[in-house]
């Protein structure tokens, strides 16, 4: 298959990744990057069940229960009956869960504002929009459809 994408652009993507958790990684957060991703997912699907959660952040079932276990343990989640099966229970934010949520994507979002505090506002939104539509393509490849932010 012939391709006319410059064979960098992955490098580059993954290292702009690499170098985006570095940053997160450098200045304490409130959230690890699981905790981050399970919170913001239950933030974007609303209440779920578990294997829901599993399915939308690409890990296994086993892998998010435990993650799911510490943030209710913590106060940030919240399991209660799912209405349409007895047996189960949906996942979904606490008050706590949403206010720390909303502080660690504000955190987050500052470290990318120092970064890019030099740029106009032209190139921030042609970023904005090309990694928006390259999430989205990839998402639609992977059967993943959600965002975390």
């Amino acid at each position: 298959m012939q391709t006319t994408t410059d064979p960098r652009l992955s490098e580059v993507l993954s290292a702009v990744f690499g170098q985006m958790s570095k940053a997160i990684g450098r200045s304490p957060g409130l959230l690890t990057r699981g905790d981050y991703t399970v919170l913001g997912l239950t933030a974007a699907l609303g209440p779920r069940r578990l294997c829901e959660i599993a399915d939308a952040e690409g890990h296994d079932p086993s892998t998010t229960s435990r993650r799911i276990s510490a943030l209710v343990d913590r106060g940030l989640l919240e399991r209660t009956p799912d209405p349409d099966d007895g047996r189960a229970h949906r996942v979904h934010l606490t008050g706590p869960g949403r206010d720390l949520l909303e502080a660690e994507r504000a955190r987050r979002a500052a470290l990318v504002e120092d970064a890019l505090h030099d740029w106009d506002a032209a190139d921030r939104e042609a970023l904005t929009r090309l990694l928006s539509r390259l999430h989205d393509t990839l998402a639609r490849t992977s059967g993943r459809t959600e965002r975390t932010s």
